[in-house]
């Protein structure tokens, strides 16, 4: 989703939704969706100061295309535009029908520009007007433009563009309240608590479980960002001290990595390359030869990598060869890799593609997949267990292409999948070494690979916690929907978790629900994000705001963190006072599982993270409602 804001040759940076509106080729008369006035608050603020705006539509069903949406600050003297792409409305799913909302934080700027000069932003008043762009796969098609209409309130600015409201700049305006400010809302009557982990007796946890009430590894086996989570060990990453629980994060090299000046080294032996459409599977590459369709990418724009593609007879999956990449980053670099040319495949278009692999000295796996227009998806994070023997690799399309560590470039550079696969590509990264990721932390989760341990399906979620504000730093608290019944060969801790993980989703055409009640950047000191999104099989629902907080004020102390999941709502709570709500997709069918974890990244540099770091944790709690 992308929203788009244009004012006075000043640009603003703000929270964006994406939206499709049109009619369906068949359909006896276009879809319309009708433009309604926002709520805007507070109508008058200083420049640098946030104001929240609530978006309204009232849709009549799911739309044709996903459309970036623009939101326009009009002024006297003209209007310019920035955009984020962060989506926020299910457009194309059955979530789009009836009145729909959505709510931006949106910060202000403080200066603005005048033909060469920089000046403080203009007072005076400004017309705020949403308006949608042509889809990016068809920049011709203005179908959906065309069936936008104003609803009671709202003005047309011009063809497809509609006032909503209007503010005003002044910079004798009092500051606006913070979104953490407020009277307290929540209200749990009738509801009544089923989990309470106060911190006040050892732990109880394992790597994995069973029968512990956490384990501390995501289910799926993944590690995001800079910093492996660790298993449990006597004073690290966890430690309670007079109830109160500290998660640790440290720079340790561990005993497993190398001393300071040690090679920086990998291998990955490839073999049994397959791809998949539907039923029907083709082999790419199974090394029974030498083969000129696998070639070797040395990294060129980052200087020092060294390496080299080879086939090695000594070892196979199956036959009597293997392709085998080294990498050798000990002077520089920042990966090597070996790209295969899928234009001989004569395939139908494949959903994913399947391999074995054997690793030495690798944690995760980065791969690269170009499309029909030349944009190359990137994932750098596709996990790989920790074993000596061959193990298989499941590279869904659409799991590259989307999804969080998502990375795209060239070509439509939209971020969408377009036909066929035109490249695969394998790479060895640096950060995809065991010693790659000097940081370790930890991460907790109620719920073990096969959805053993608490989880709900609705209710009242609650963290109380107060977290590090130091740059490179991303704690988060976290529900998951539990797993379905496993599906053959979907191992999460064998296979490729992840993937094996959604398999299980896909399997029983159910998606997986992912409500994020926090994610805290520490190069963000002043807010923090919260979204609730589906995964796949069905149509993405994805809706996101920023809560801005006041100054210091998550850092300064311990603060409730909690959710509220009912069947029609989904309502983030601070400190007991609402700061933000969103429909709760009707493709959630699934128990929630609780989790929360100090990691590092999250796209920012770590080379600011104090070491040690750590977040503290006073309880968690779950409460339920009879009946939900």
């Amino acid at each position: 989703m992308k929203i788009k804001i244009k004012c006075l040759g000043w640009t603003l940076i703000a929270l964006g939704l994406v939206c499709g509106l049109g009619a369906e080729p068949a359909a006896p008369a276009p879809r319309r969706t009708l433009v309604l006035p926002a709520v805007i608050t507070p109508t008058s603020l200083q420049p640098g100061a946030v104001v929240k705006v609530q978006f309204n539509w009232q849709a009549d069903g799911p739309l044709r295309h996903q459309n970036s949406t623009c939101v326009h600050f009009v002024g006297s003297k003209g209007v310019v535009y920035t955009e984020n792409p962060w989506p926020d409305v299910p457009t194309d799913s059955v979530d789009w029908k009836g009145k729909i909302s959505t709510t931006c934080s949106i910060k202000l700027p403080d200066m603005m520009t005048e033909g060469a000069k920089r000046i403080p932003l203009a007072t005076g008043k400004y017309q705020v007007a949403v308006s949608f762009n042509t889809p990016k796969e068809d920049p011709t098609d203005k179908s959906d433009i065309q069936a936008l209409a104003a609803g009671a309130g709202v003005t047309t600015l011009w063809a497809g563009t509609f006032v909503v409201g209007t503010i005003t700049v002044d910079p004798n305006a009092p500051p606006p309240k913070a979104d953490t400010e407020g009277a307290k809302t929540l209200d749990l009557s009738g509801y009544k608590l089923v989990f309470n982990e106060e911190f006040d007796a050892p732990l109880d946890v394992s790597p994995w479980g069973p029968k512990t009430r956490w384990i501390a590894h995501l289910p799926w086996n993944g590690d995001p960002g800079e910093a492996n989570f660790a298993d449990p060990e006597t004073g690290f990453p966890f430690t309670i001290d007079k109830g109160i629980l500290r998660i640790e994060a440290r720079k340790d090299m561990g005993q497993n990595e190398p001393d300071q000046g040690a090679p920086v080294q990998g291998t990955l032996w490839i073999d049994d390359v397959v791809a998949v459409a539907g039923h029907q599977t083709k082999v790419v590459n199974d090394f029974e030869a030498e083969s000129k369709d696998w070639t070797y990418t040395g990294g060129e724009e980052f200087p020092g990598s060294k390496g080299s593609l080879t086939r090695d007879t000594t070892t196979a999956h199956g036959g009597q060869g293997c392709g085998k990449l080294e990498a050798d980053l000990s002077g520089g670099g920042a990966y090597v890799g070996t790209l295969c040319d899928l234009a001989a495949l004569g395939f139908p278009e494949p959903s994913e593609f399947r391999l074995w692999v054997k690793a030495r000295n690798m944690t995760t796996l980065a791969v690269r997949i170009t499309d029909a227009t030349g944009q190359c998806h990137q994932k750098r994070d596709i996990p790989l267990a920790a074993t000596q023997d061959w193990q298989e690799v499941v590279l869904n399309i659409h799991h590259i292409t989307s999804g969080p560590h998502a990375e795209h470039w060239s070509g439509a550079d939209d971020g969408k999948w377009h036909g066929q696969a035109k490249t695969l590509g394998l790479n060895i990264d640096k950060s995809n070494l065991r010693y790659g990721k000097k940081w370790r932390s930890g991460v907790l989760a109620s719920c073990d690979p096969e959805g053993r341990g608490f989880a709900q399906k609705y209710g009242y979620f609650e963290w109380r916690a107060k977290l590090p504000v130091d740059p490179g730093l991303c704690p988060s608290l976290k529900l998951y929907s539990t797993p379905p019944e496993p599906v053959a060969d979907a191992d999460v801790r064998r296979n490729n978790s992840w993937e094996a993980w959604l398999q299980r989703f896909d399997a029983a055409q159910q998606e997986a629900l992912q409500i994020d009640v926090l994610e805290f950047y520490g190069n963000l000191p002043e807010a923090y994000t919260t979204r609730v999104f589906t995964w796949r099989p069905g149509a993405m629902y994805h809706a996101v705001n920023r809560i801005y907080t006041r100054p210091n004020e998550i850092a300064d102390g311990f603060h409730n963190y909690g959710v509220l999941v009912k069947p029609d709502f989904i309502t983030m709570y601070f400190d007991g006072i609402e700061v933000w709500h969103t429909h709760t997709p009707r493709a959630h069918q699934r128990p929630l599982m609780m989790l929360f974890d100090l990691a590092l990244g999250a796209g920012w540099p770590i080379d600011k993270v104090p070491n040690p770091s750590a977040m503290v944790v006073e309880y968690v709690r779950a409460y339920a409602k009879d009946g939900e």
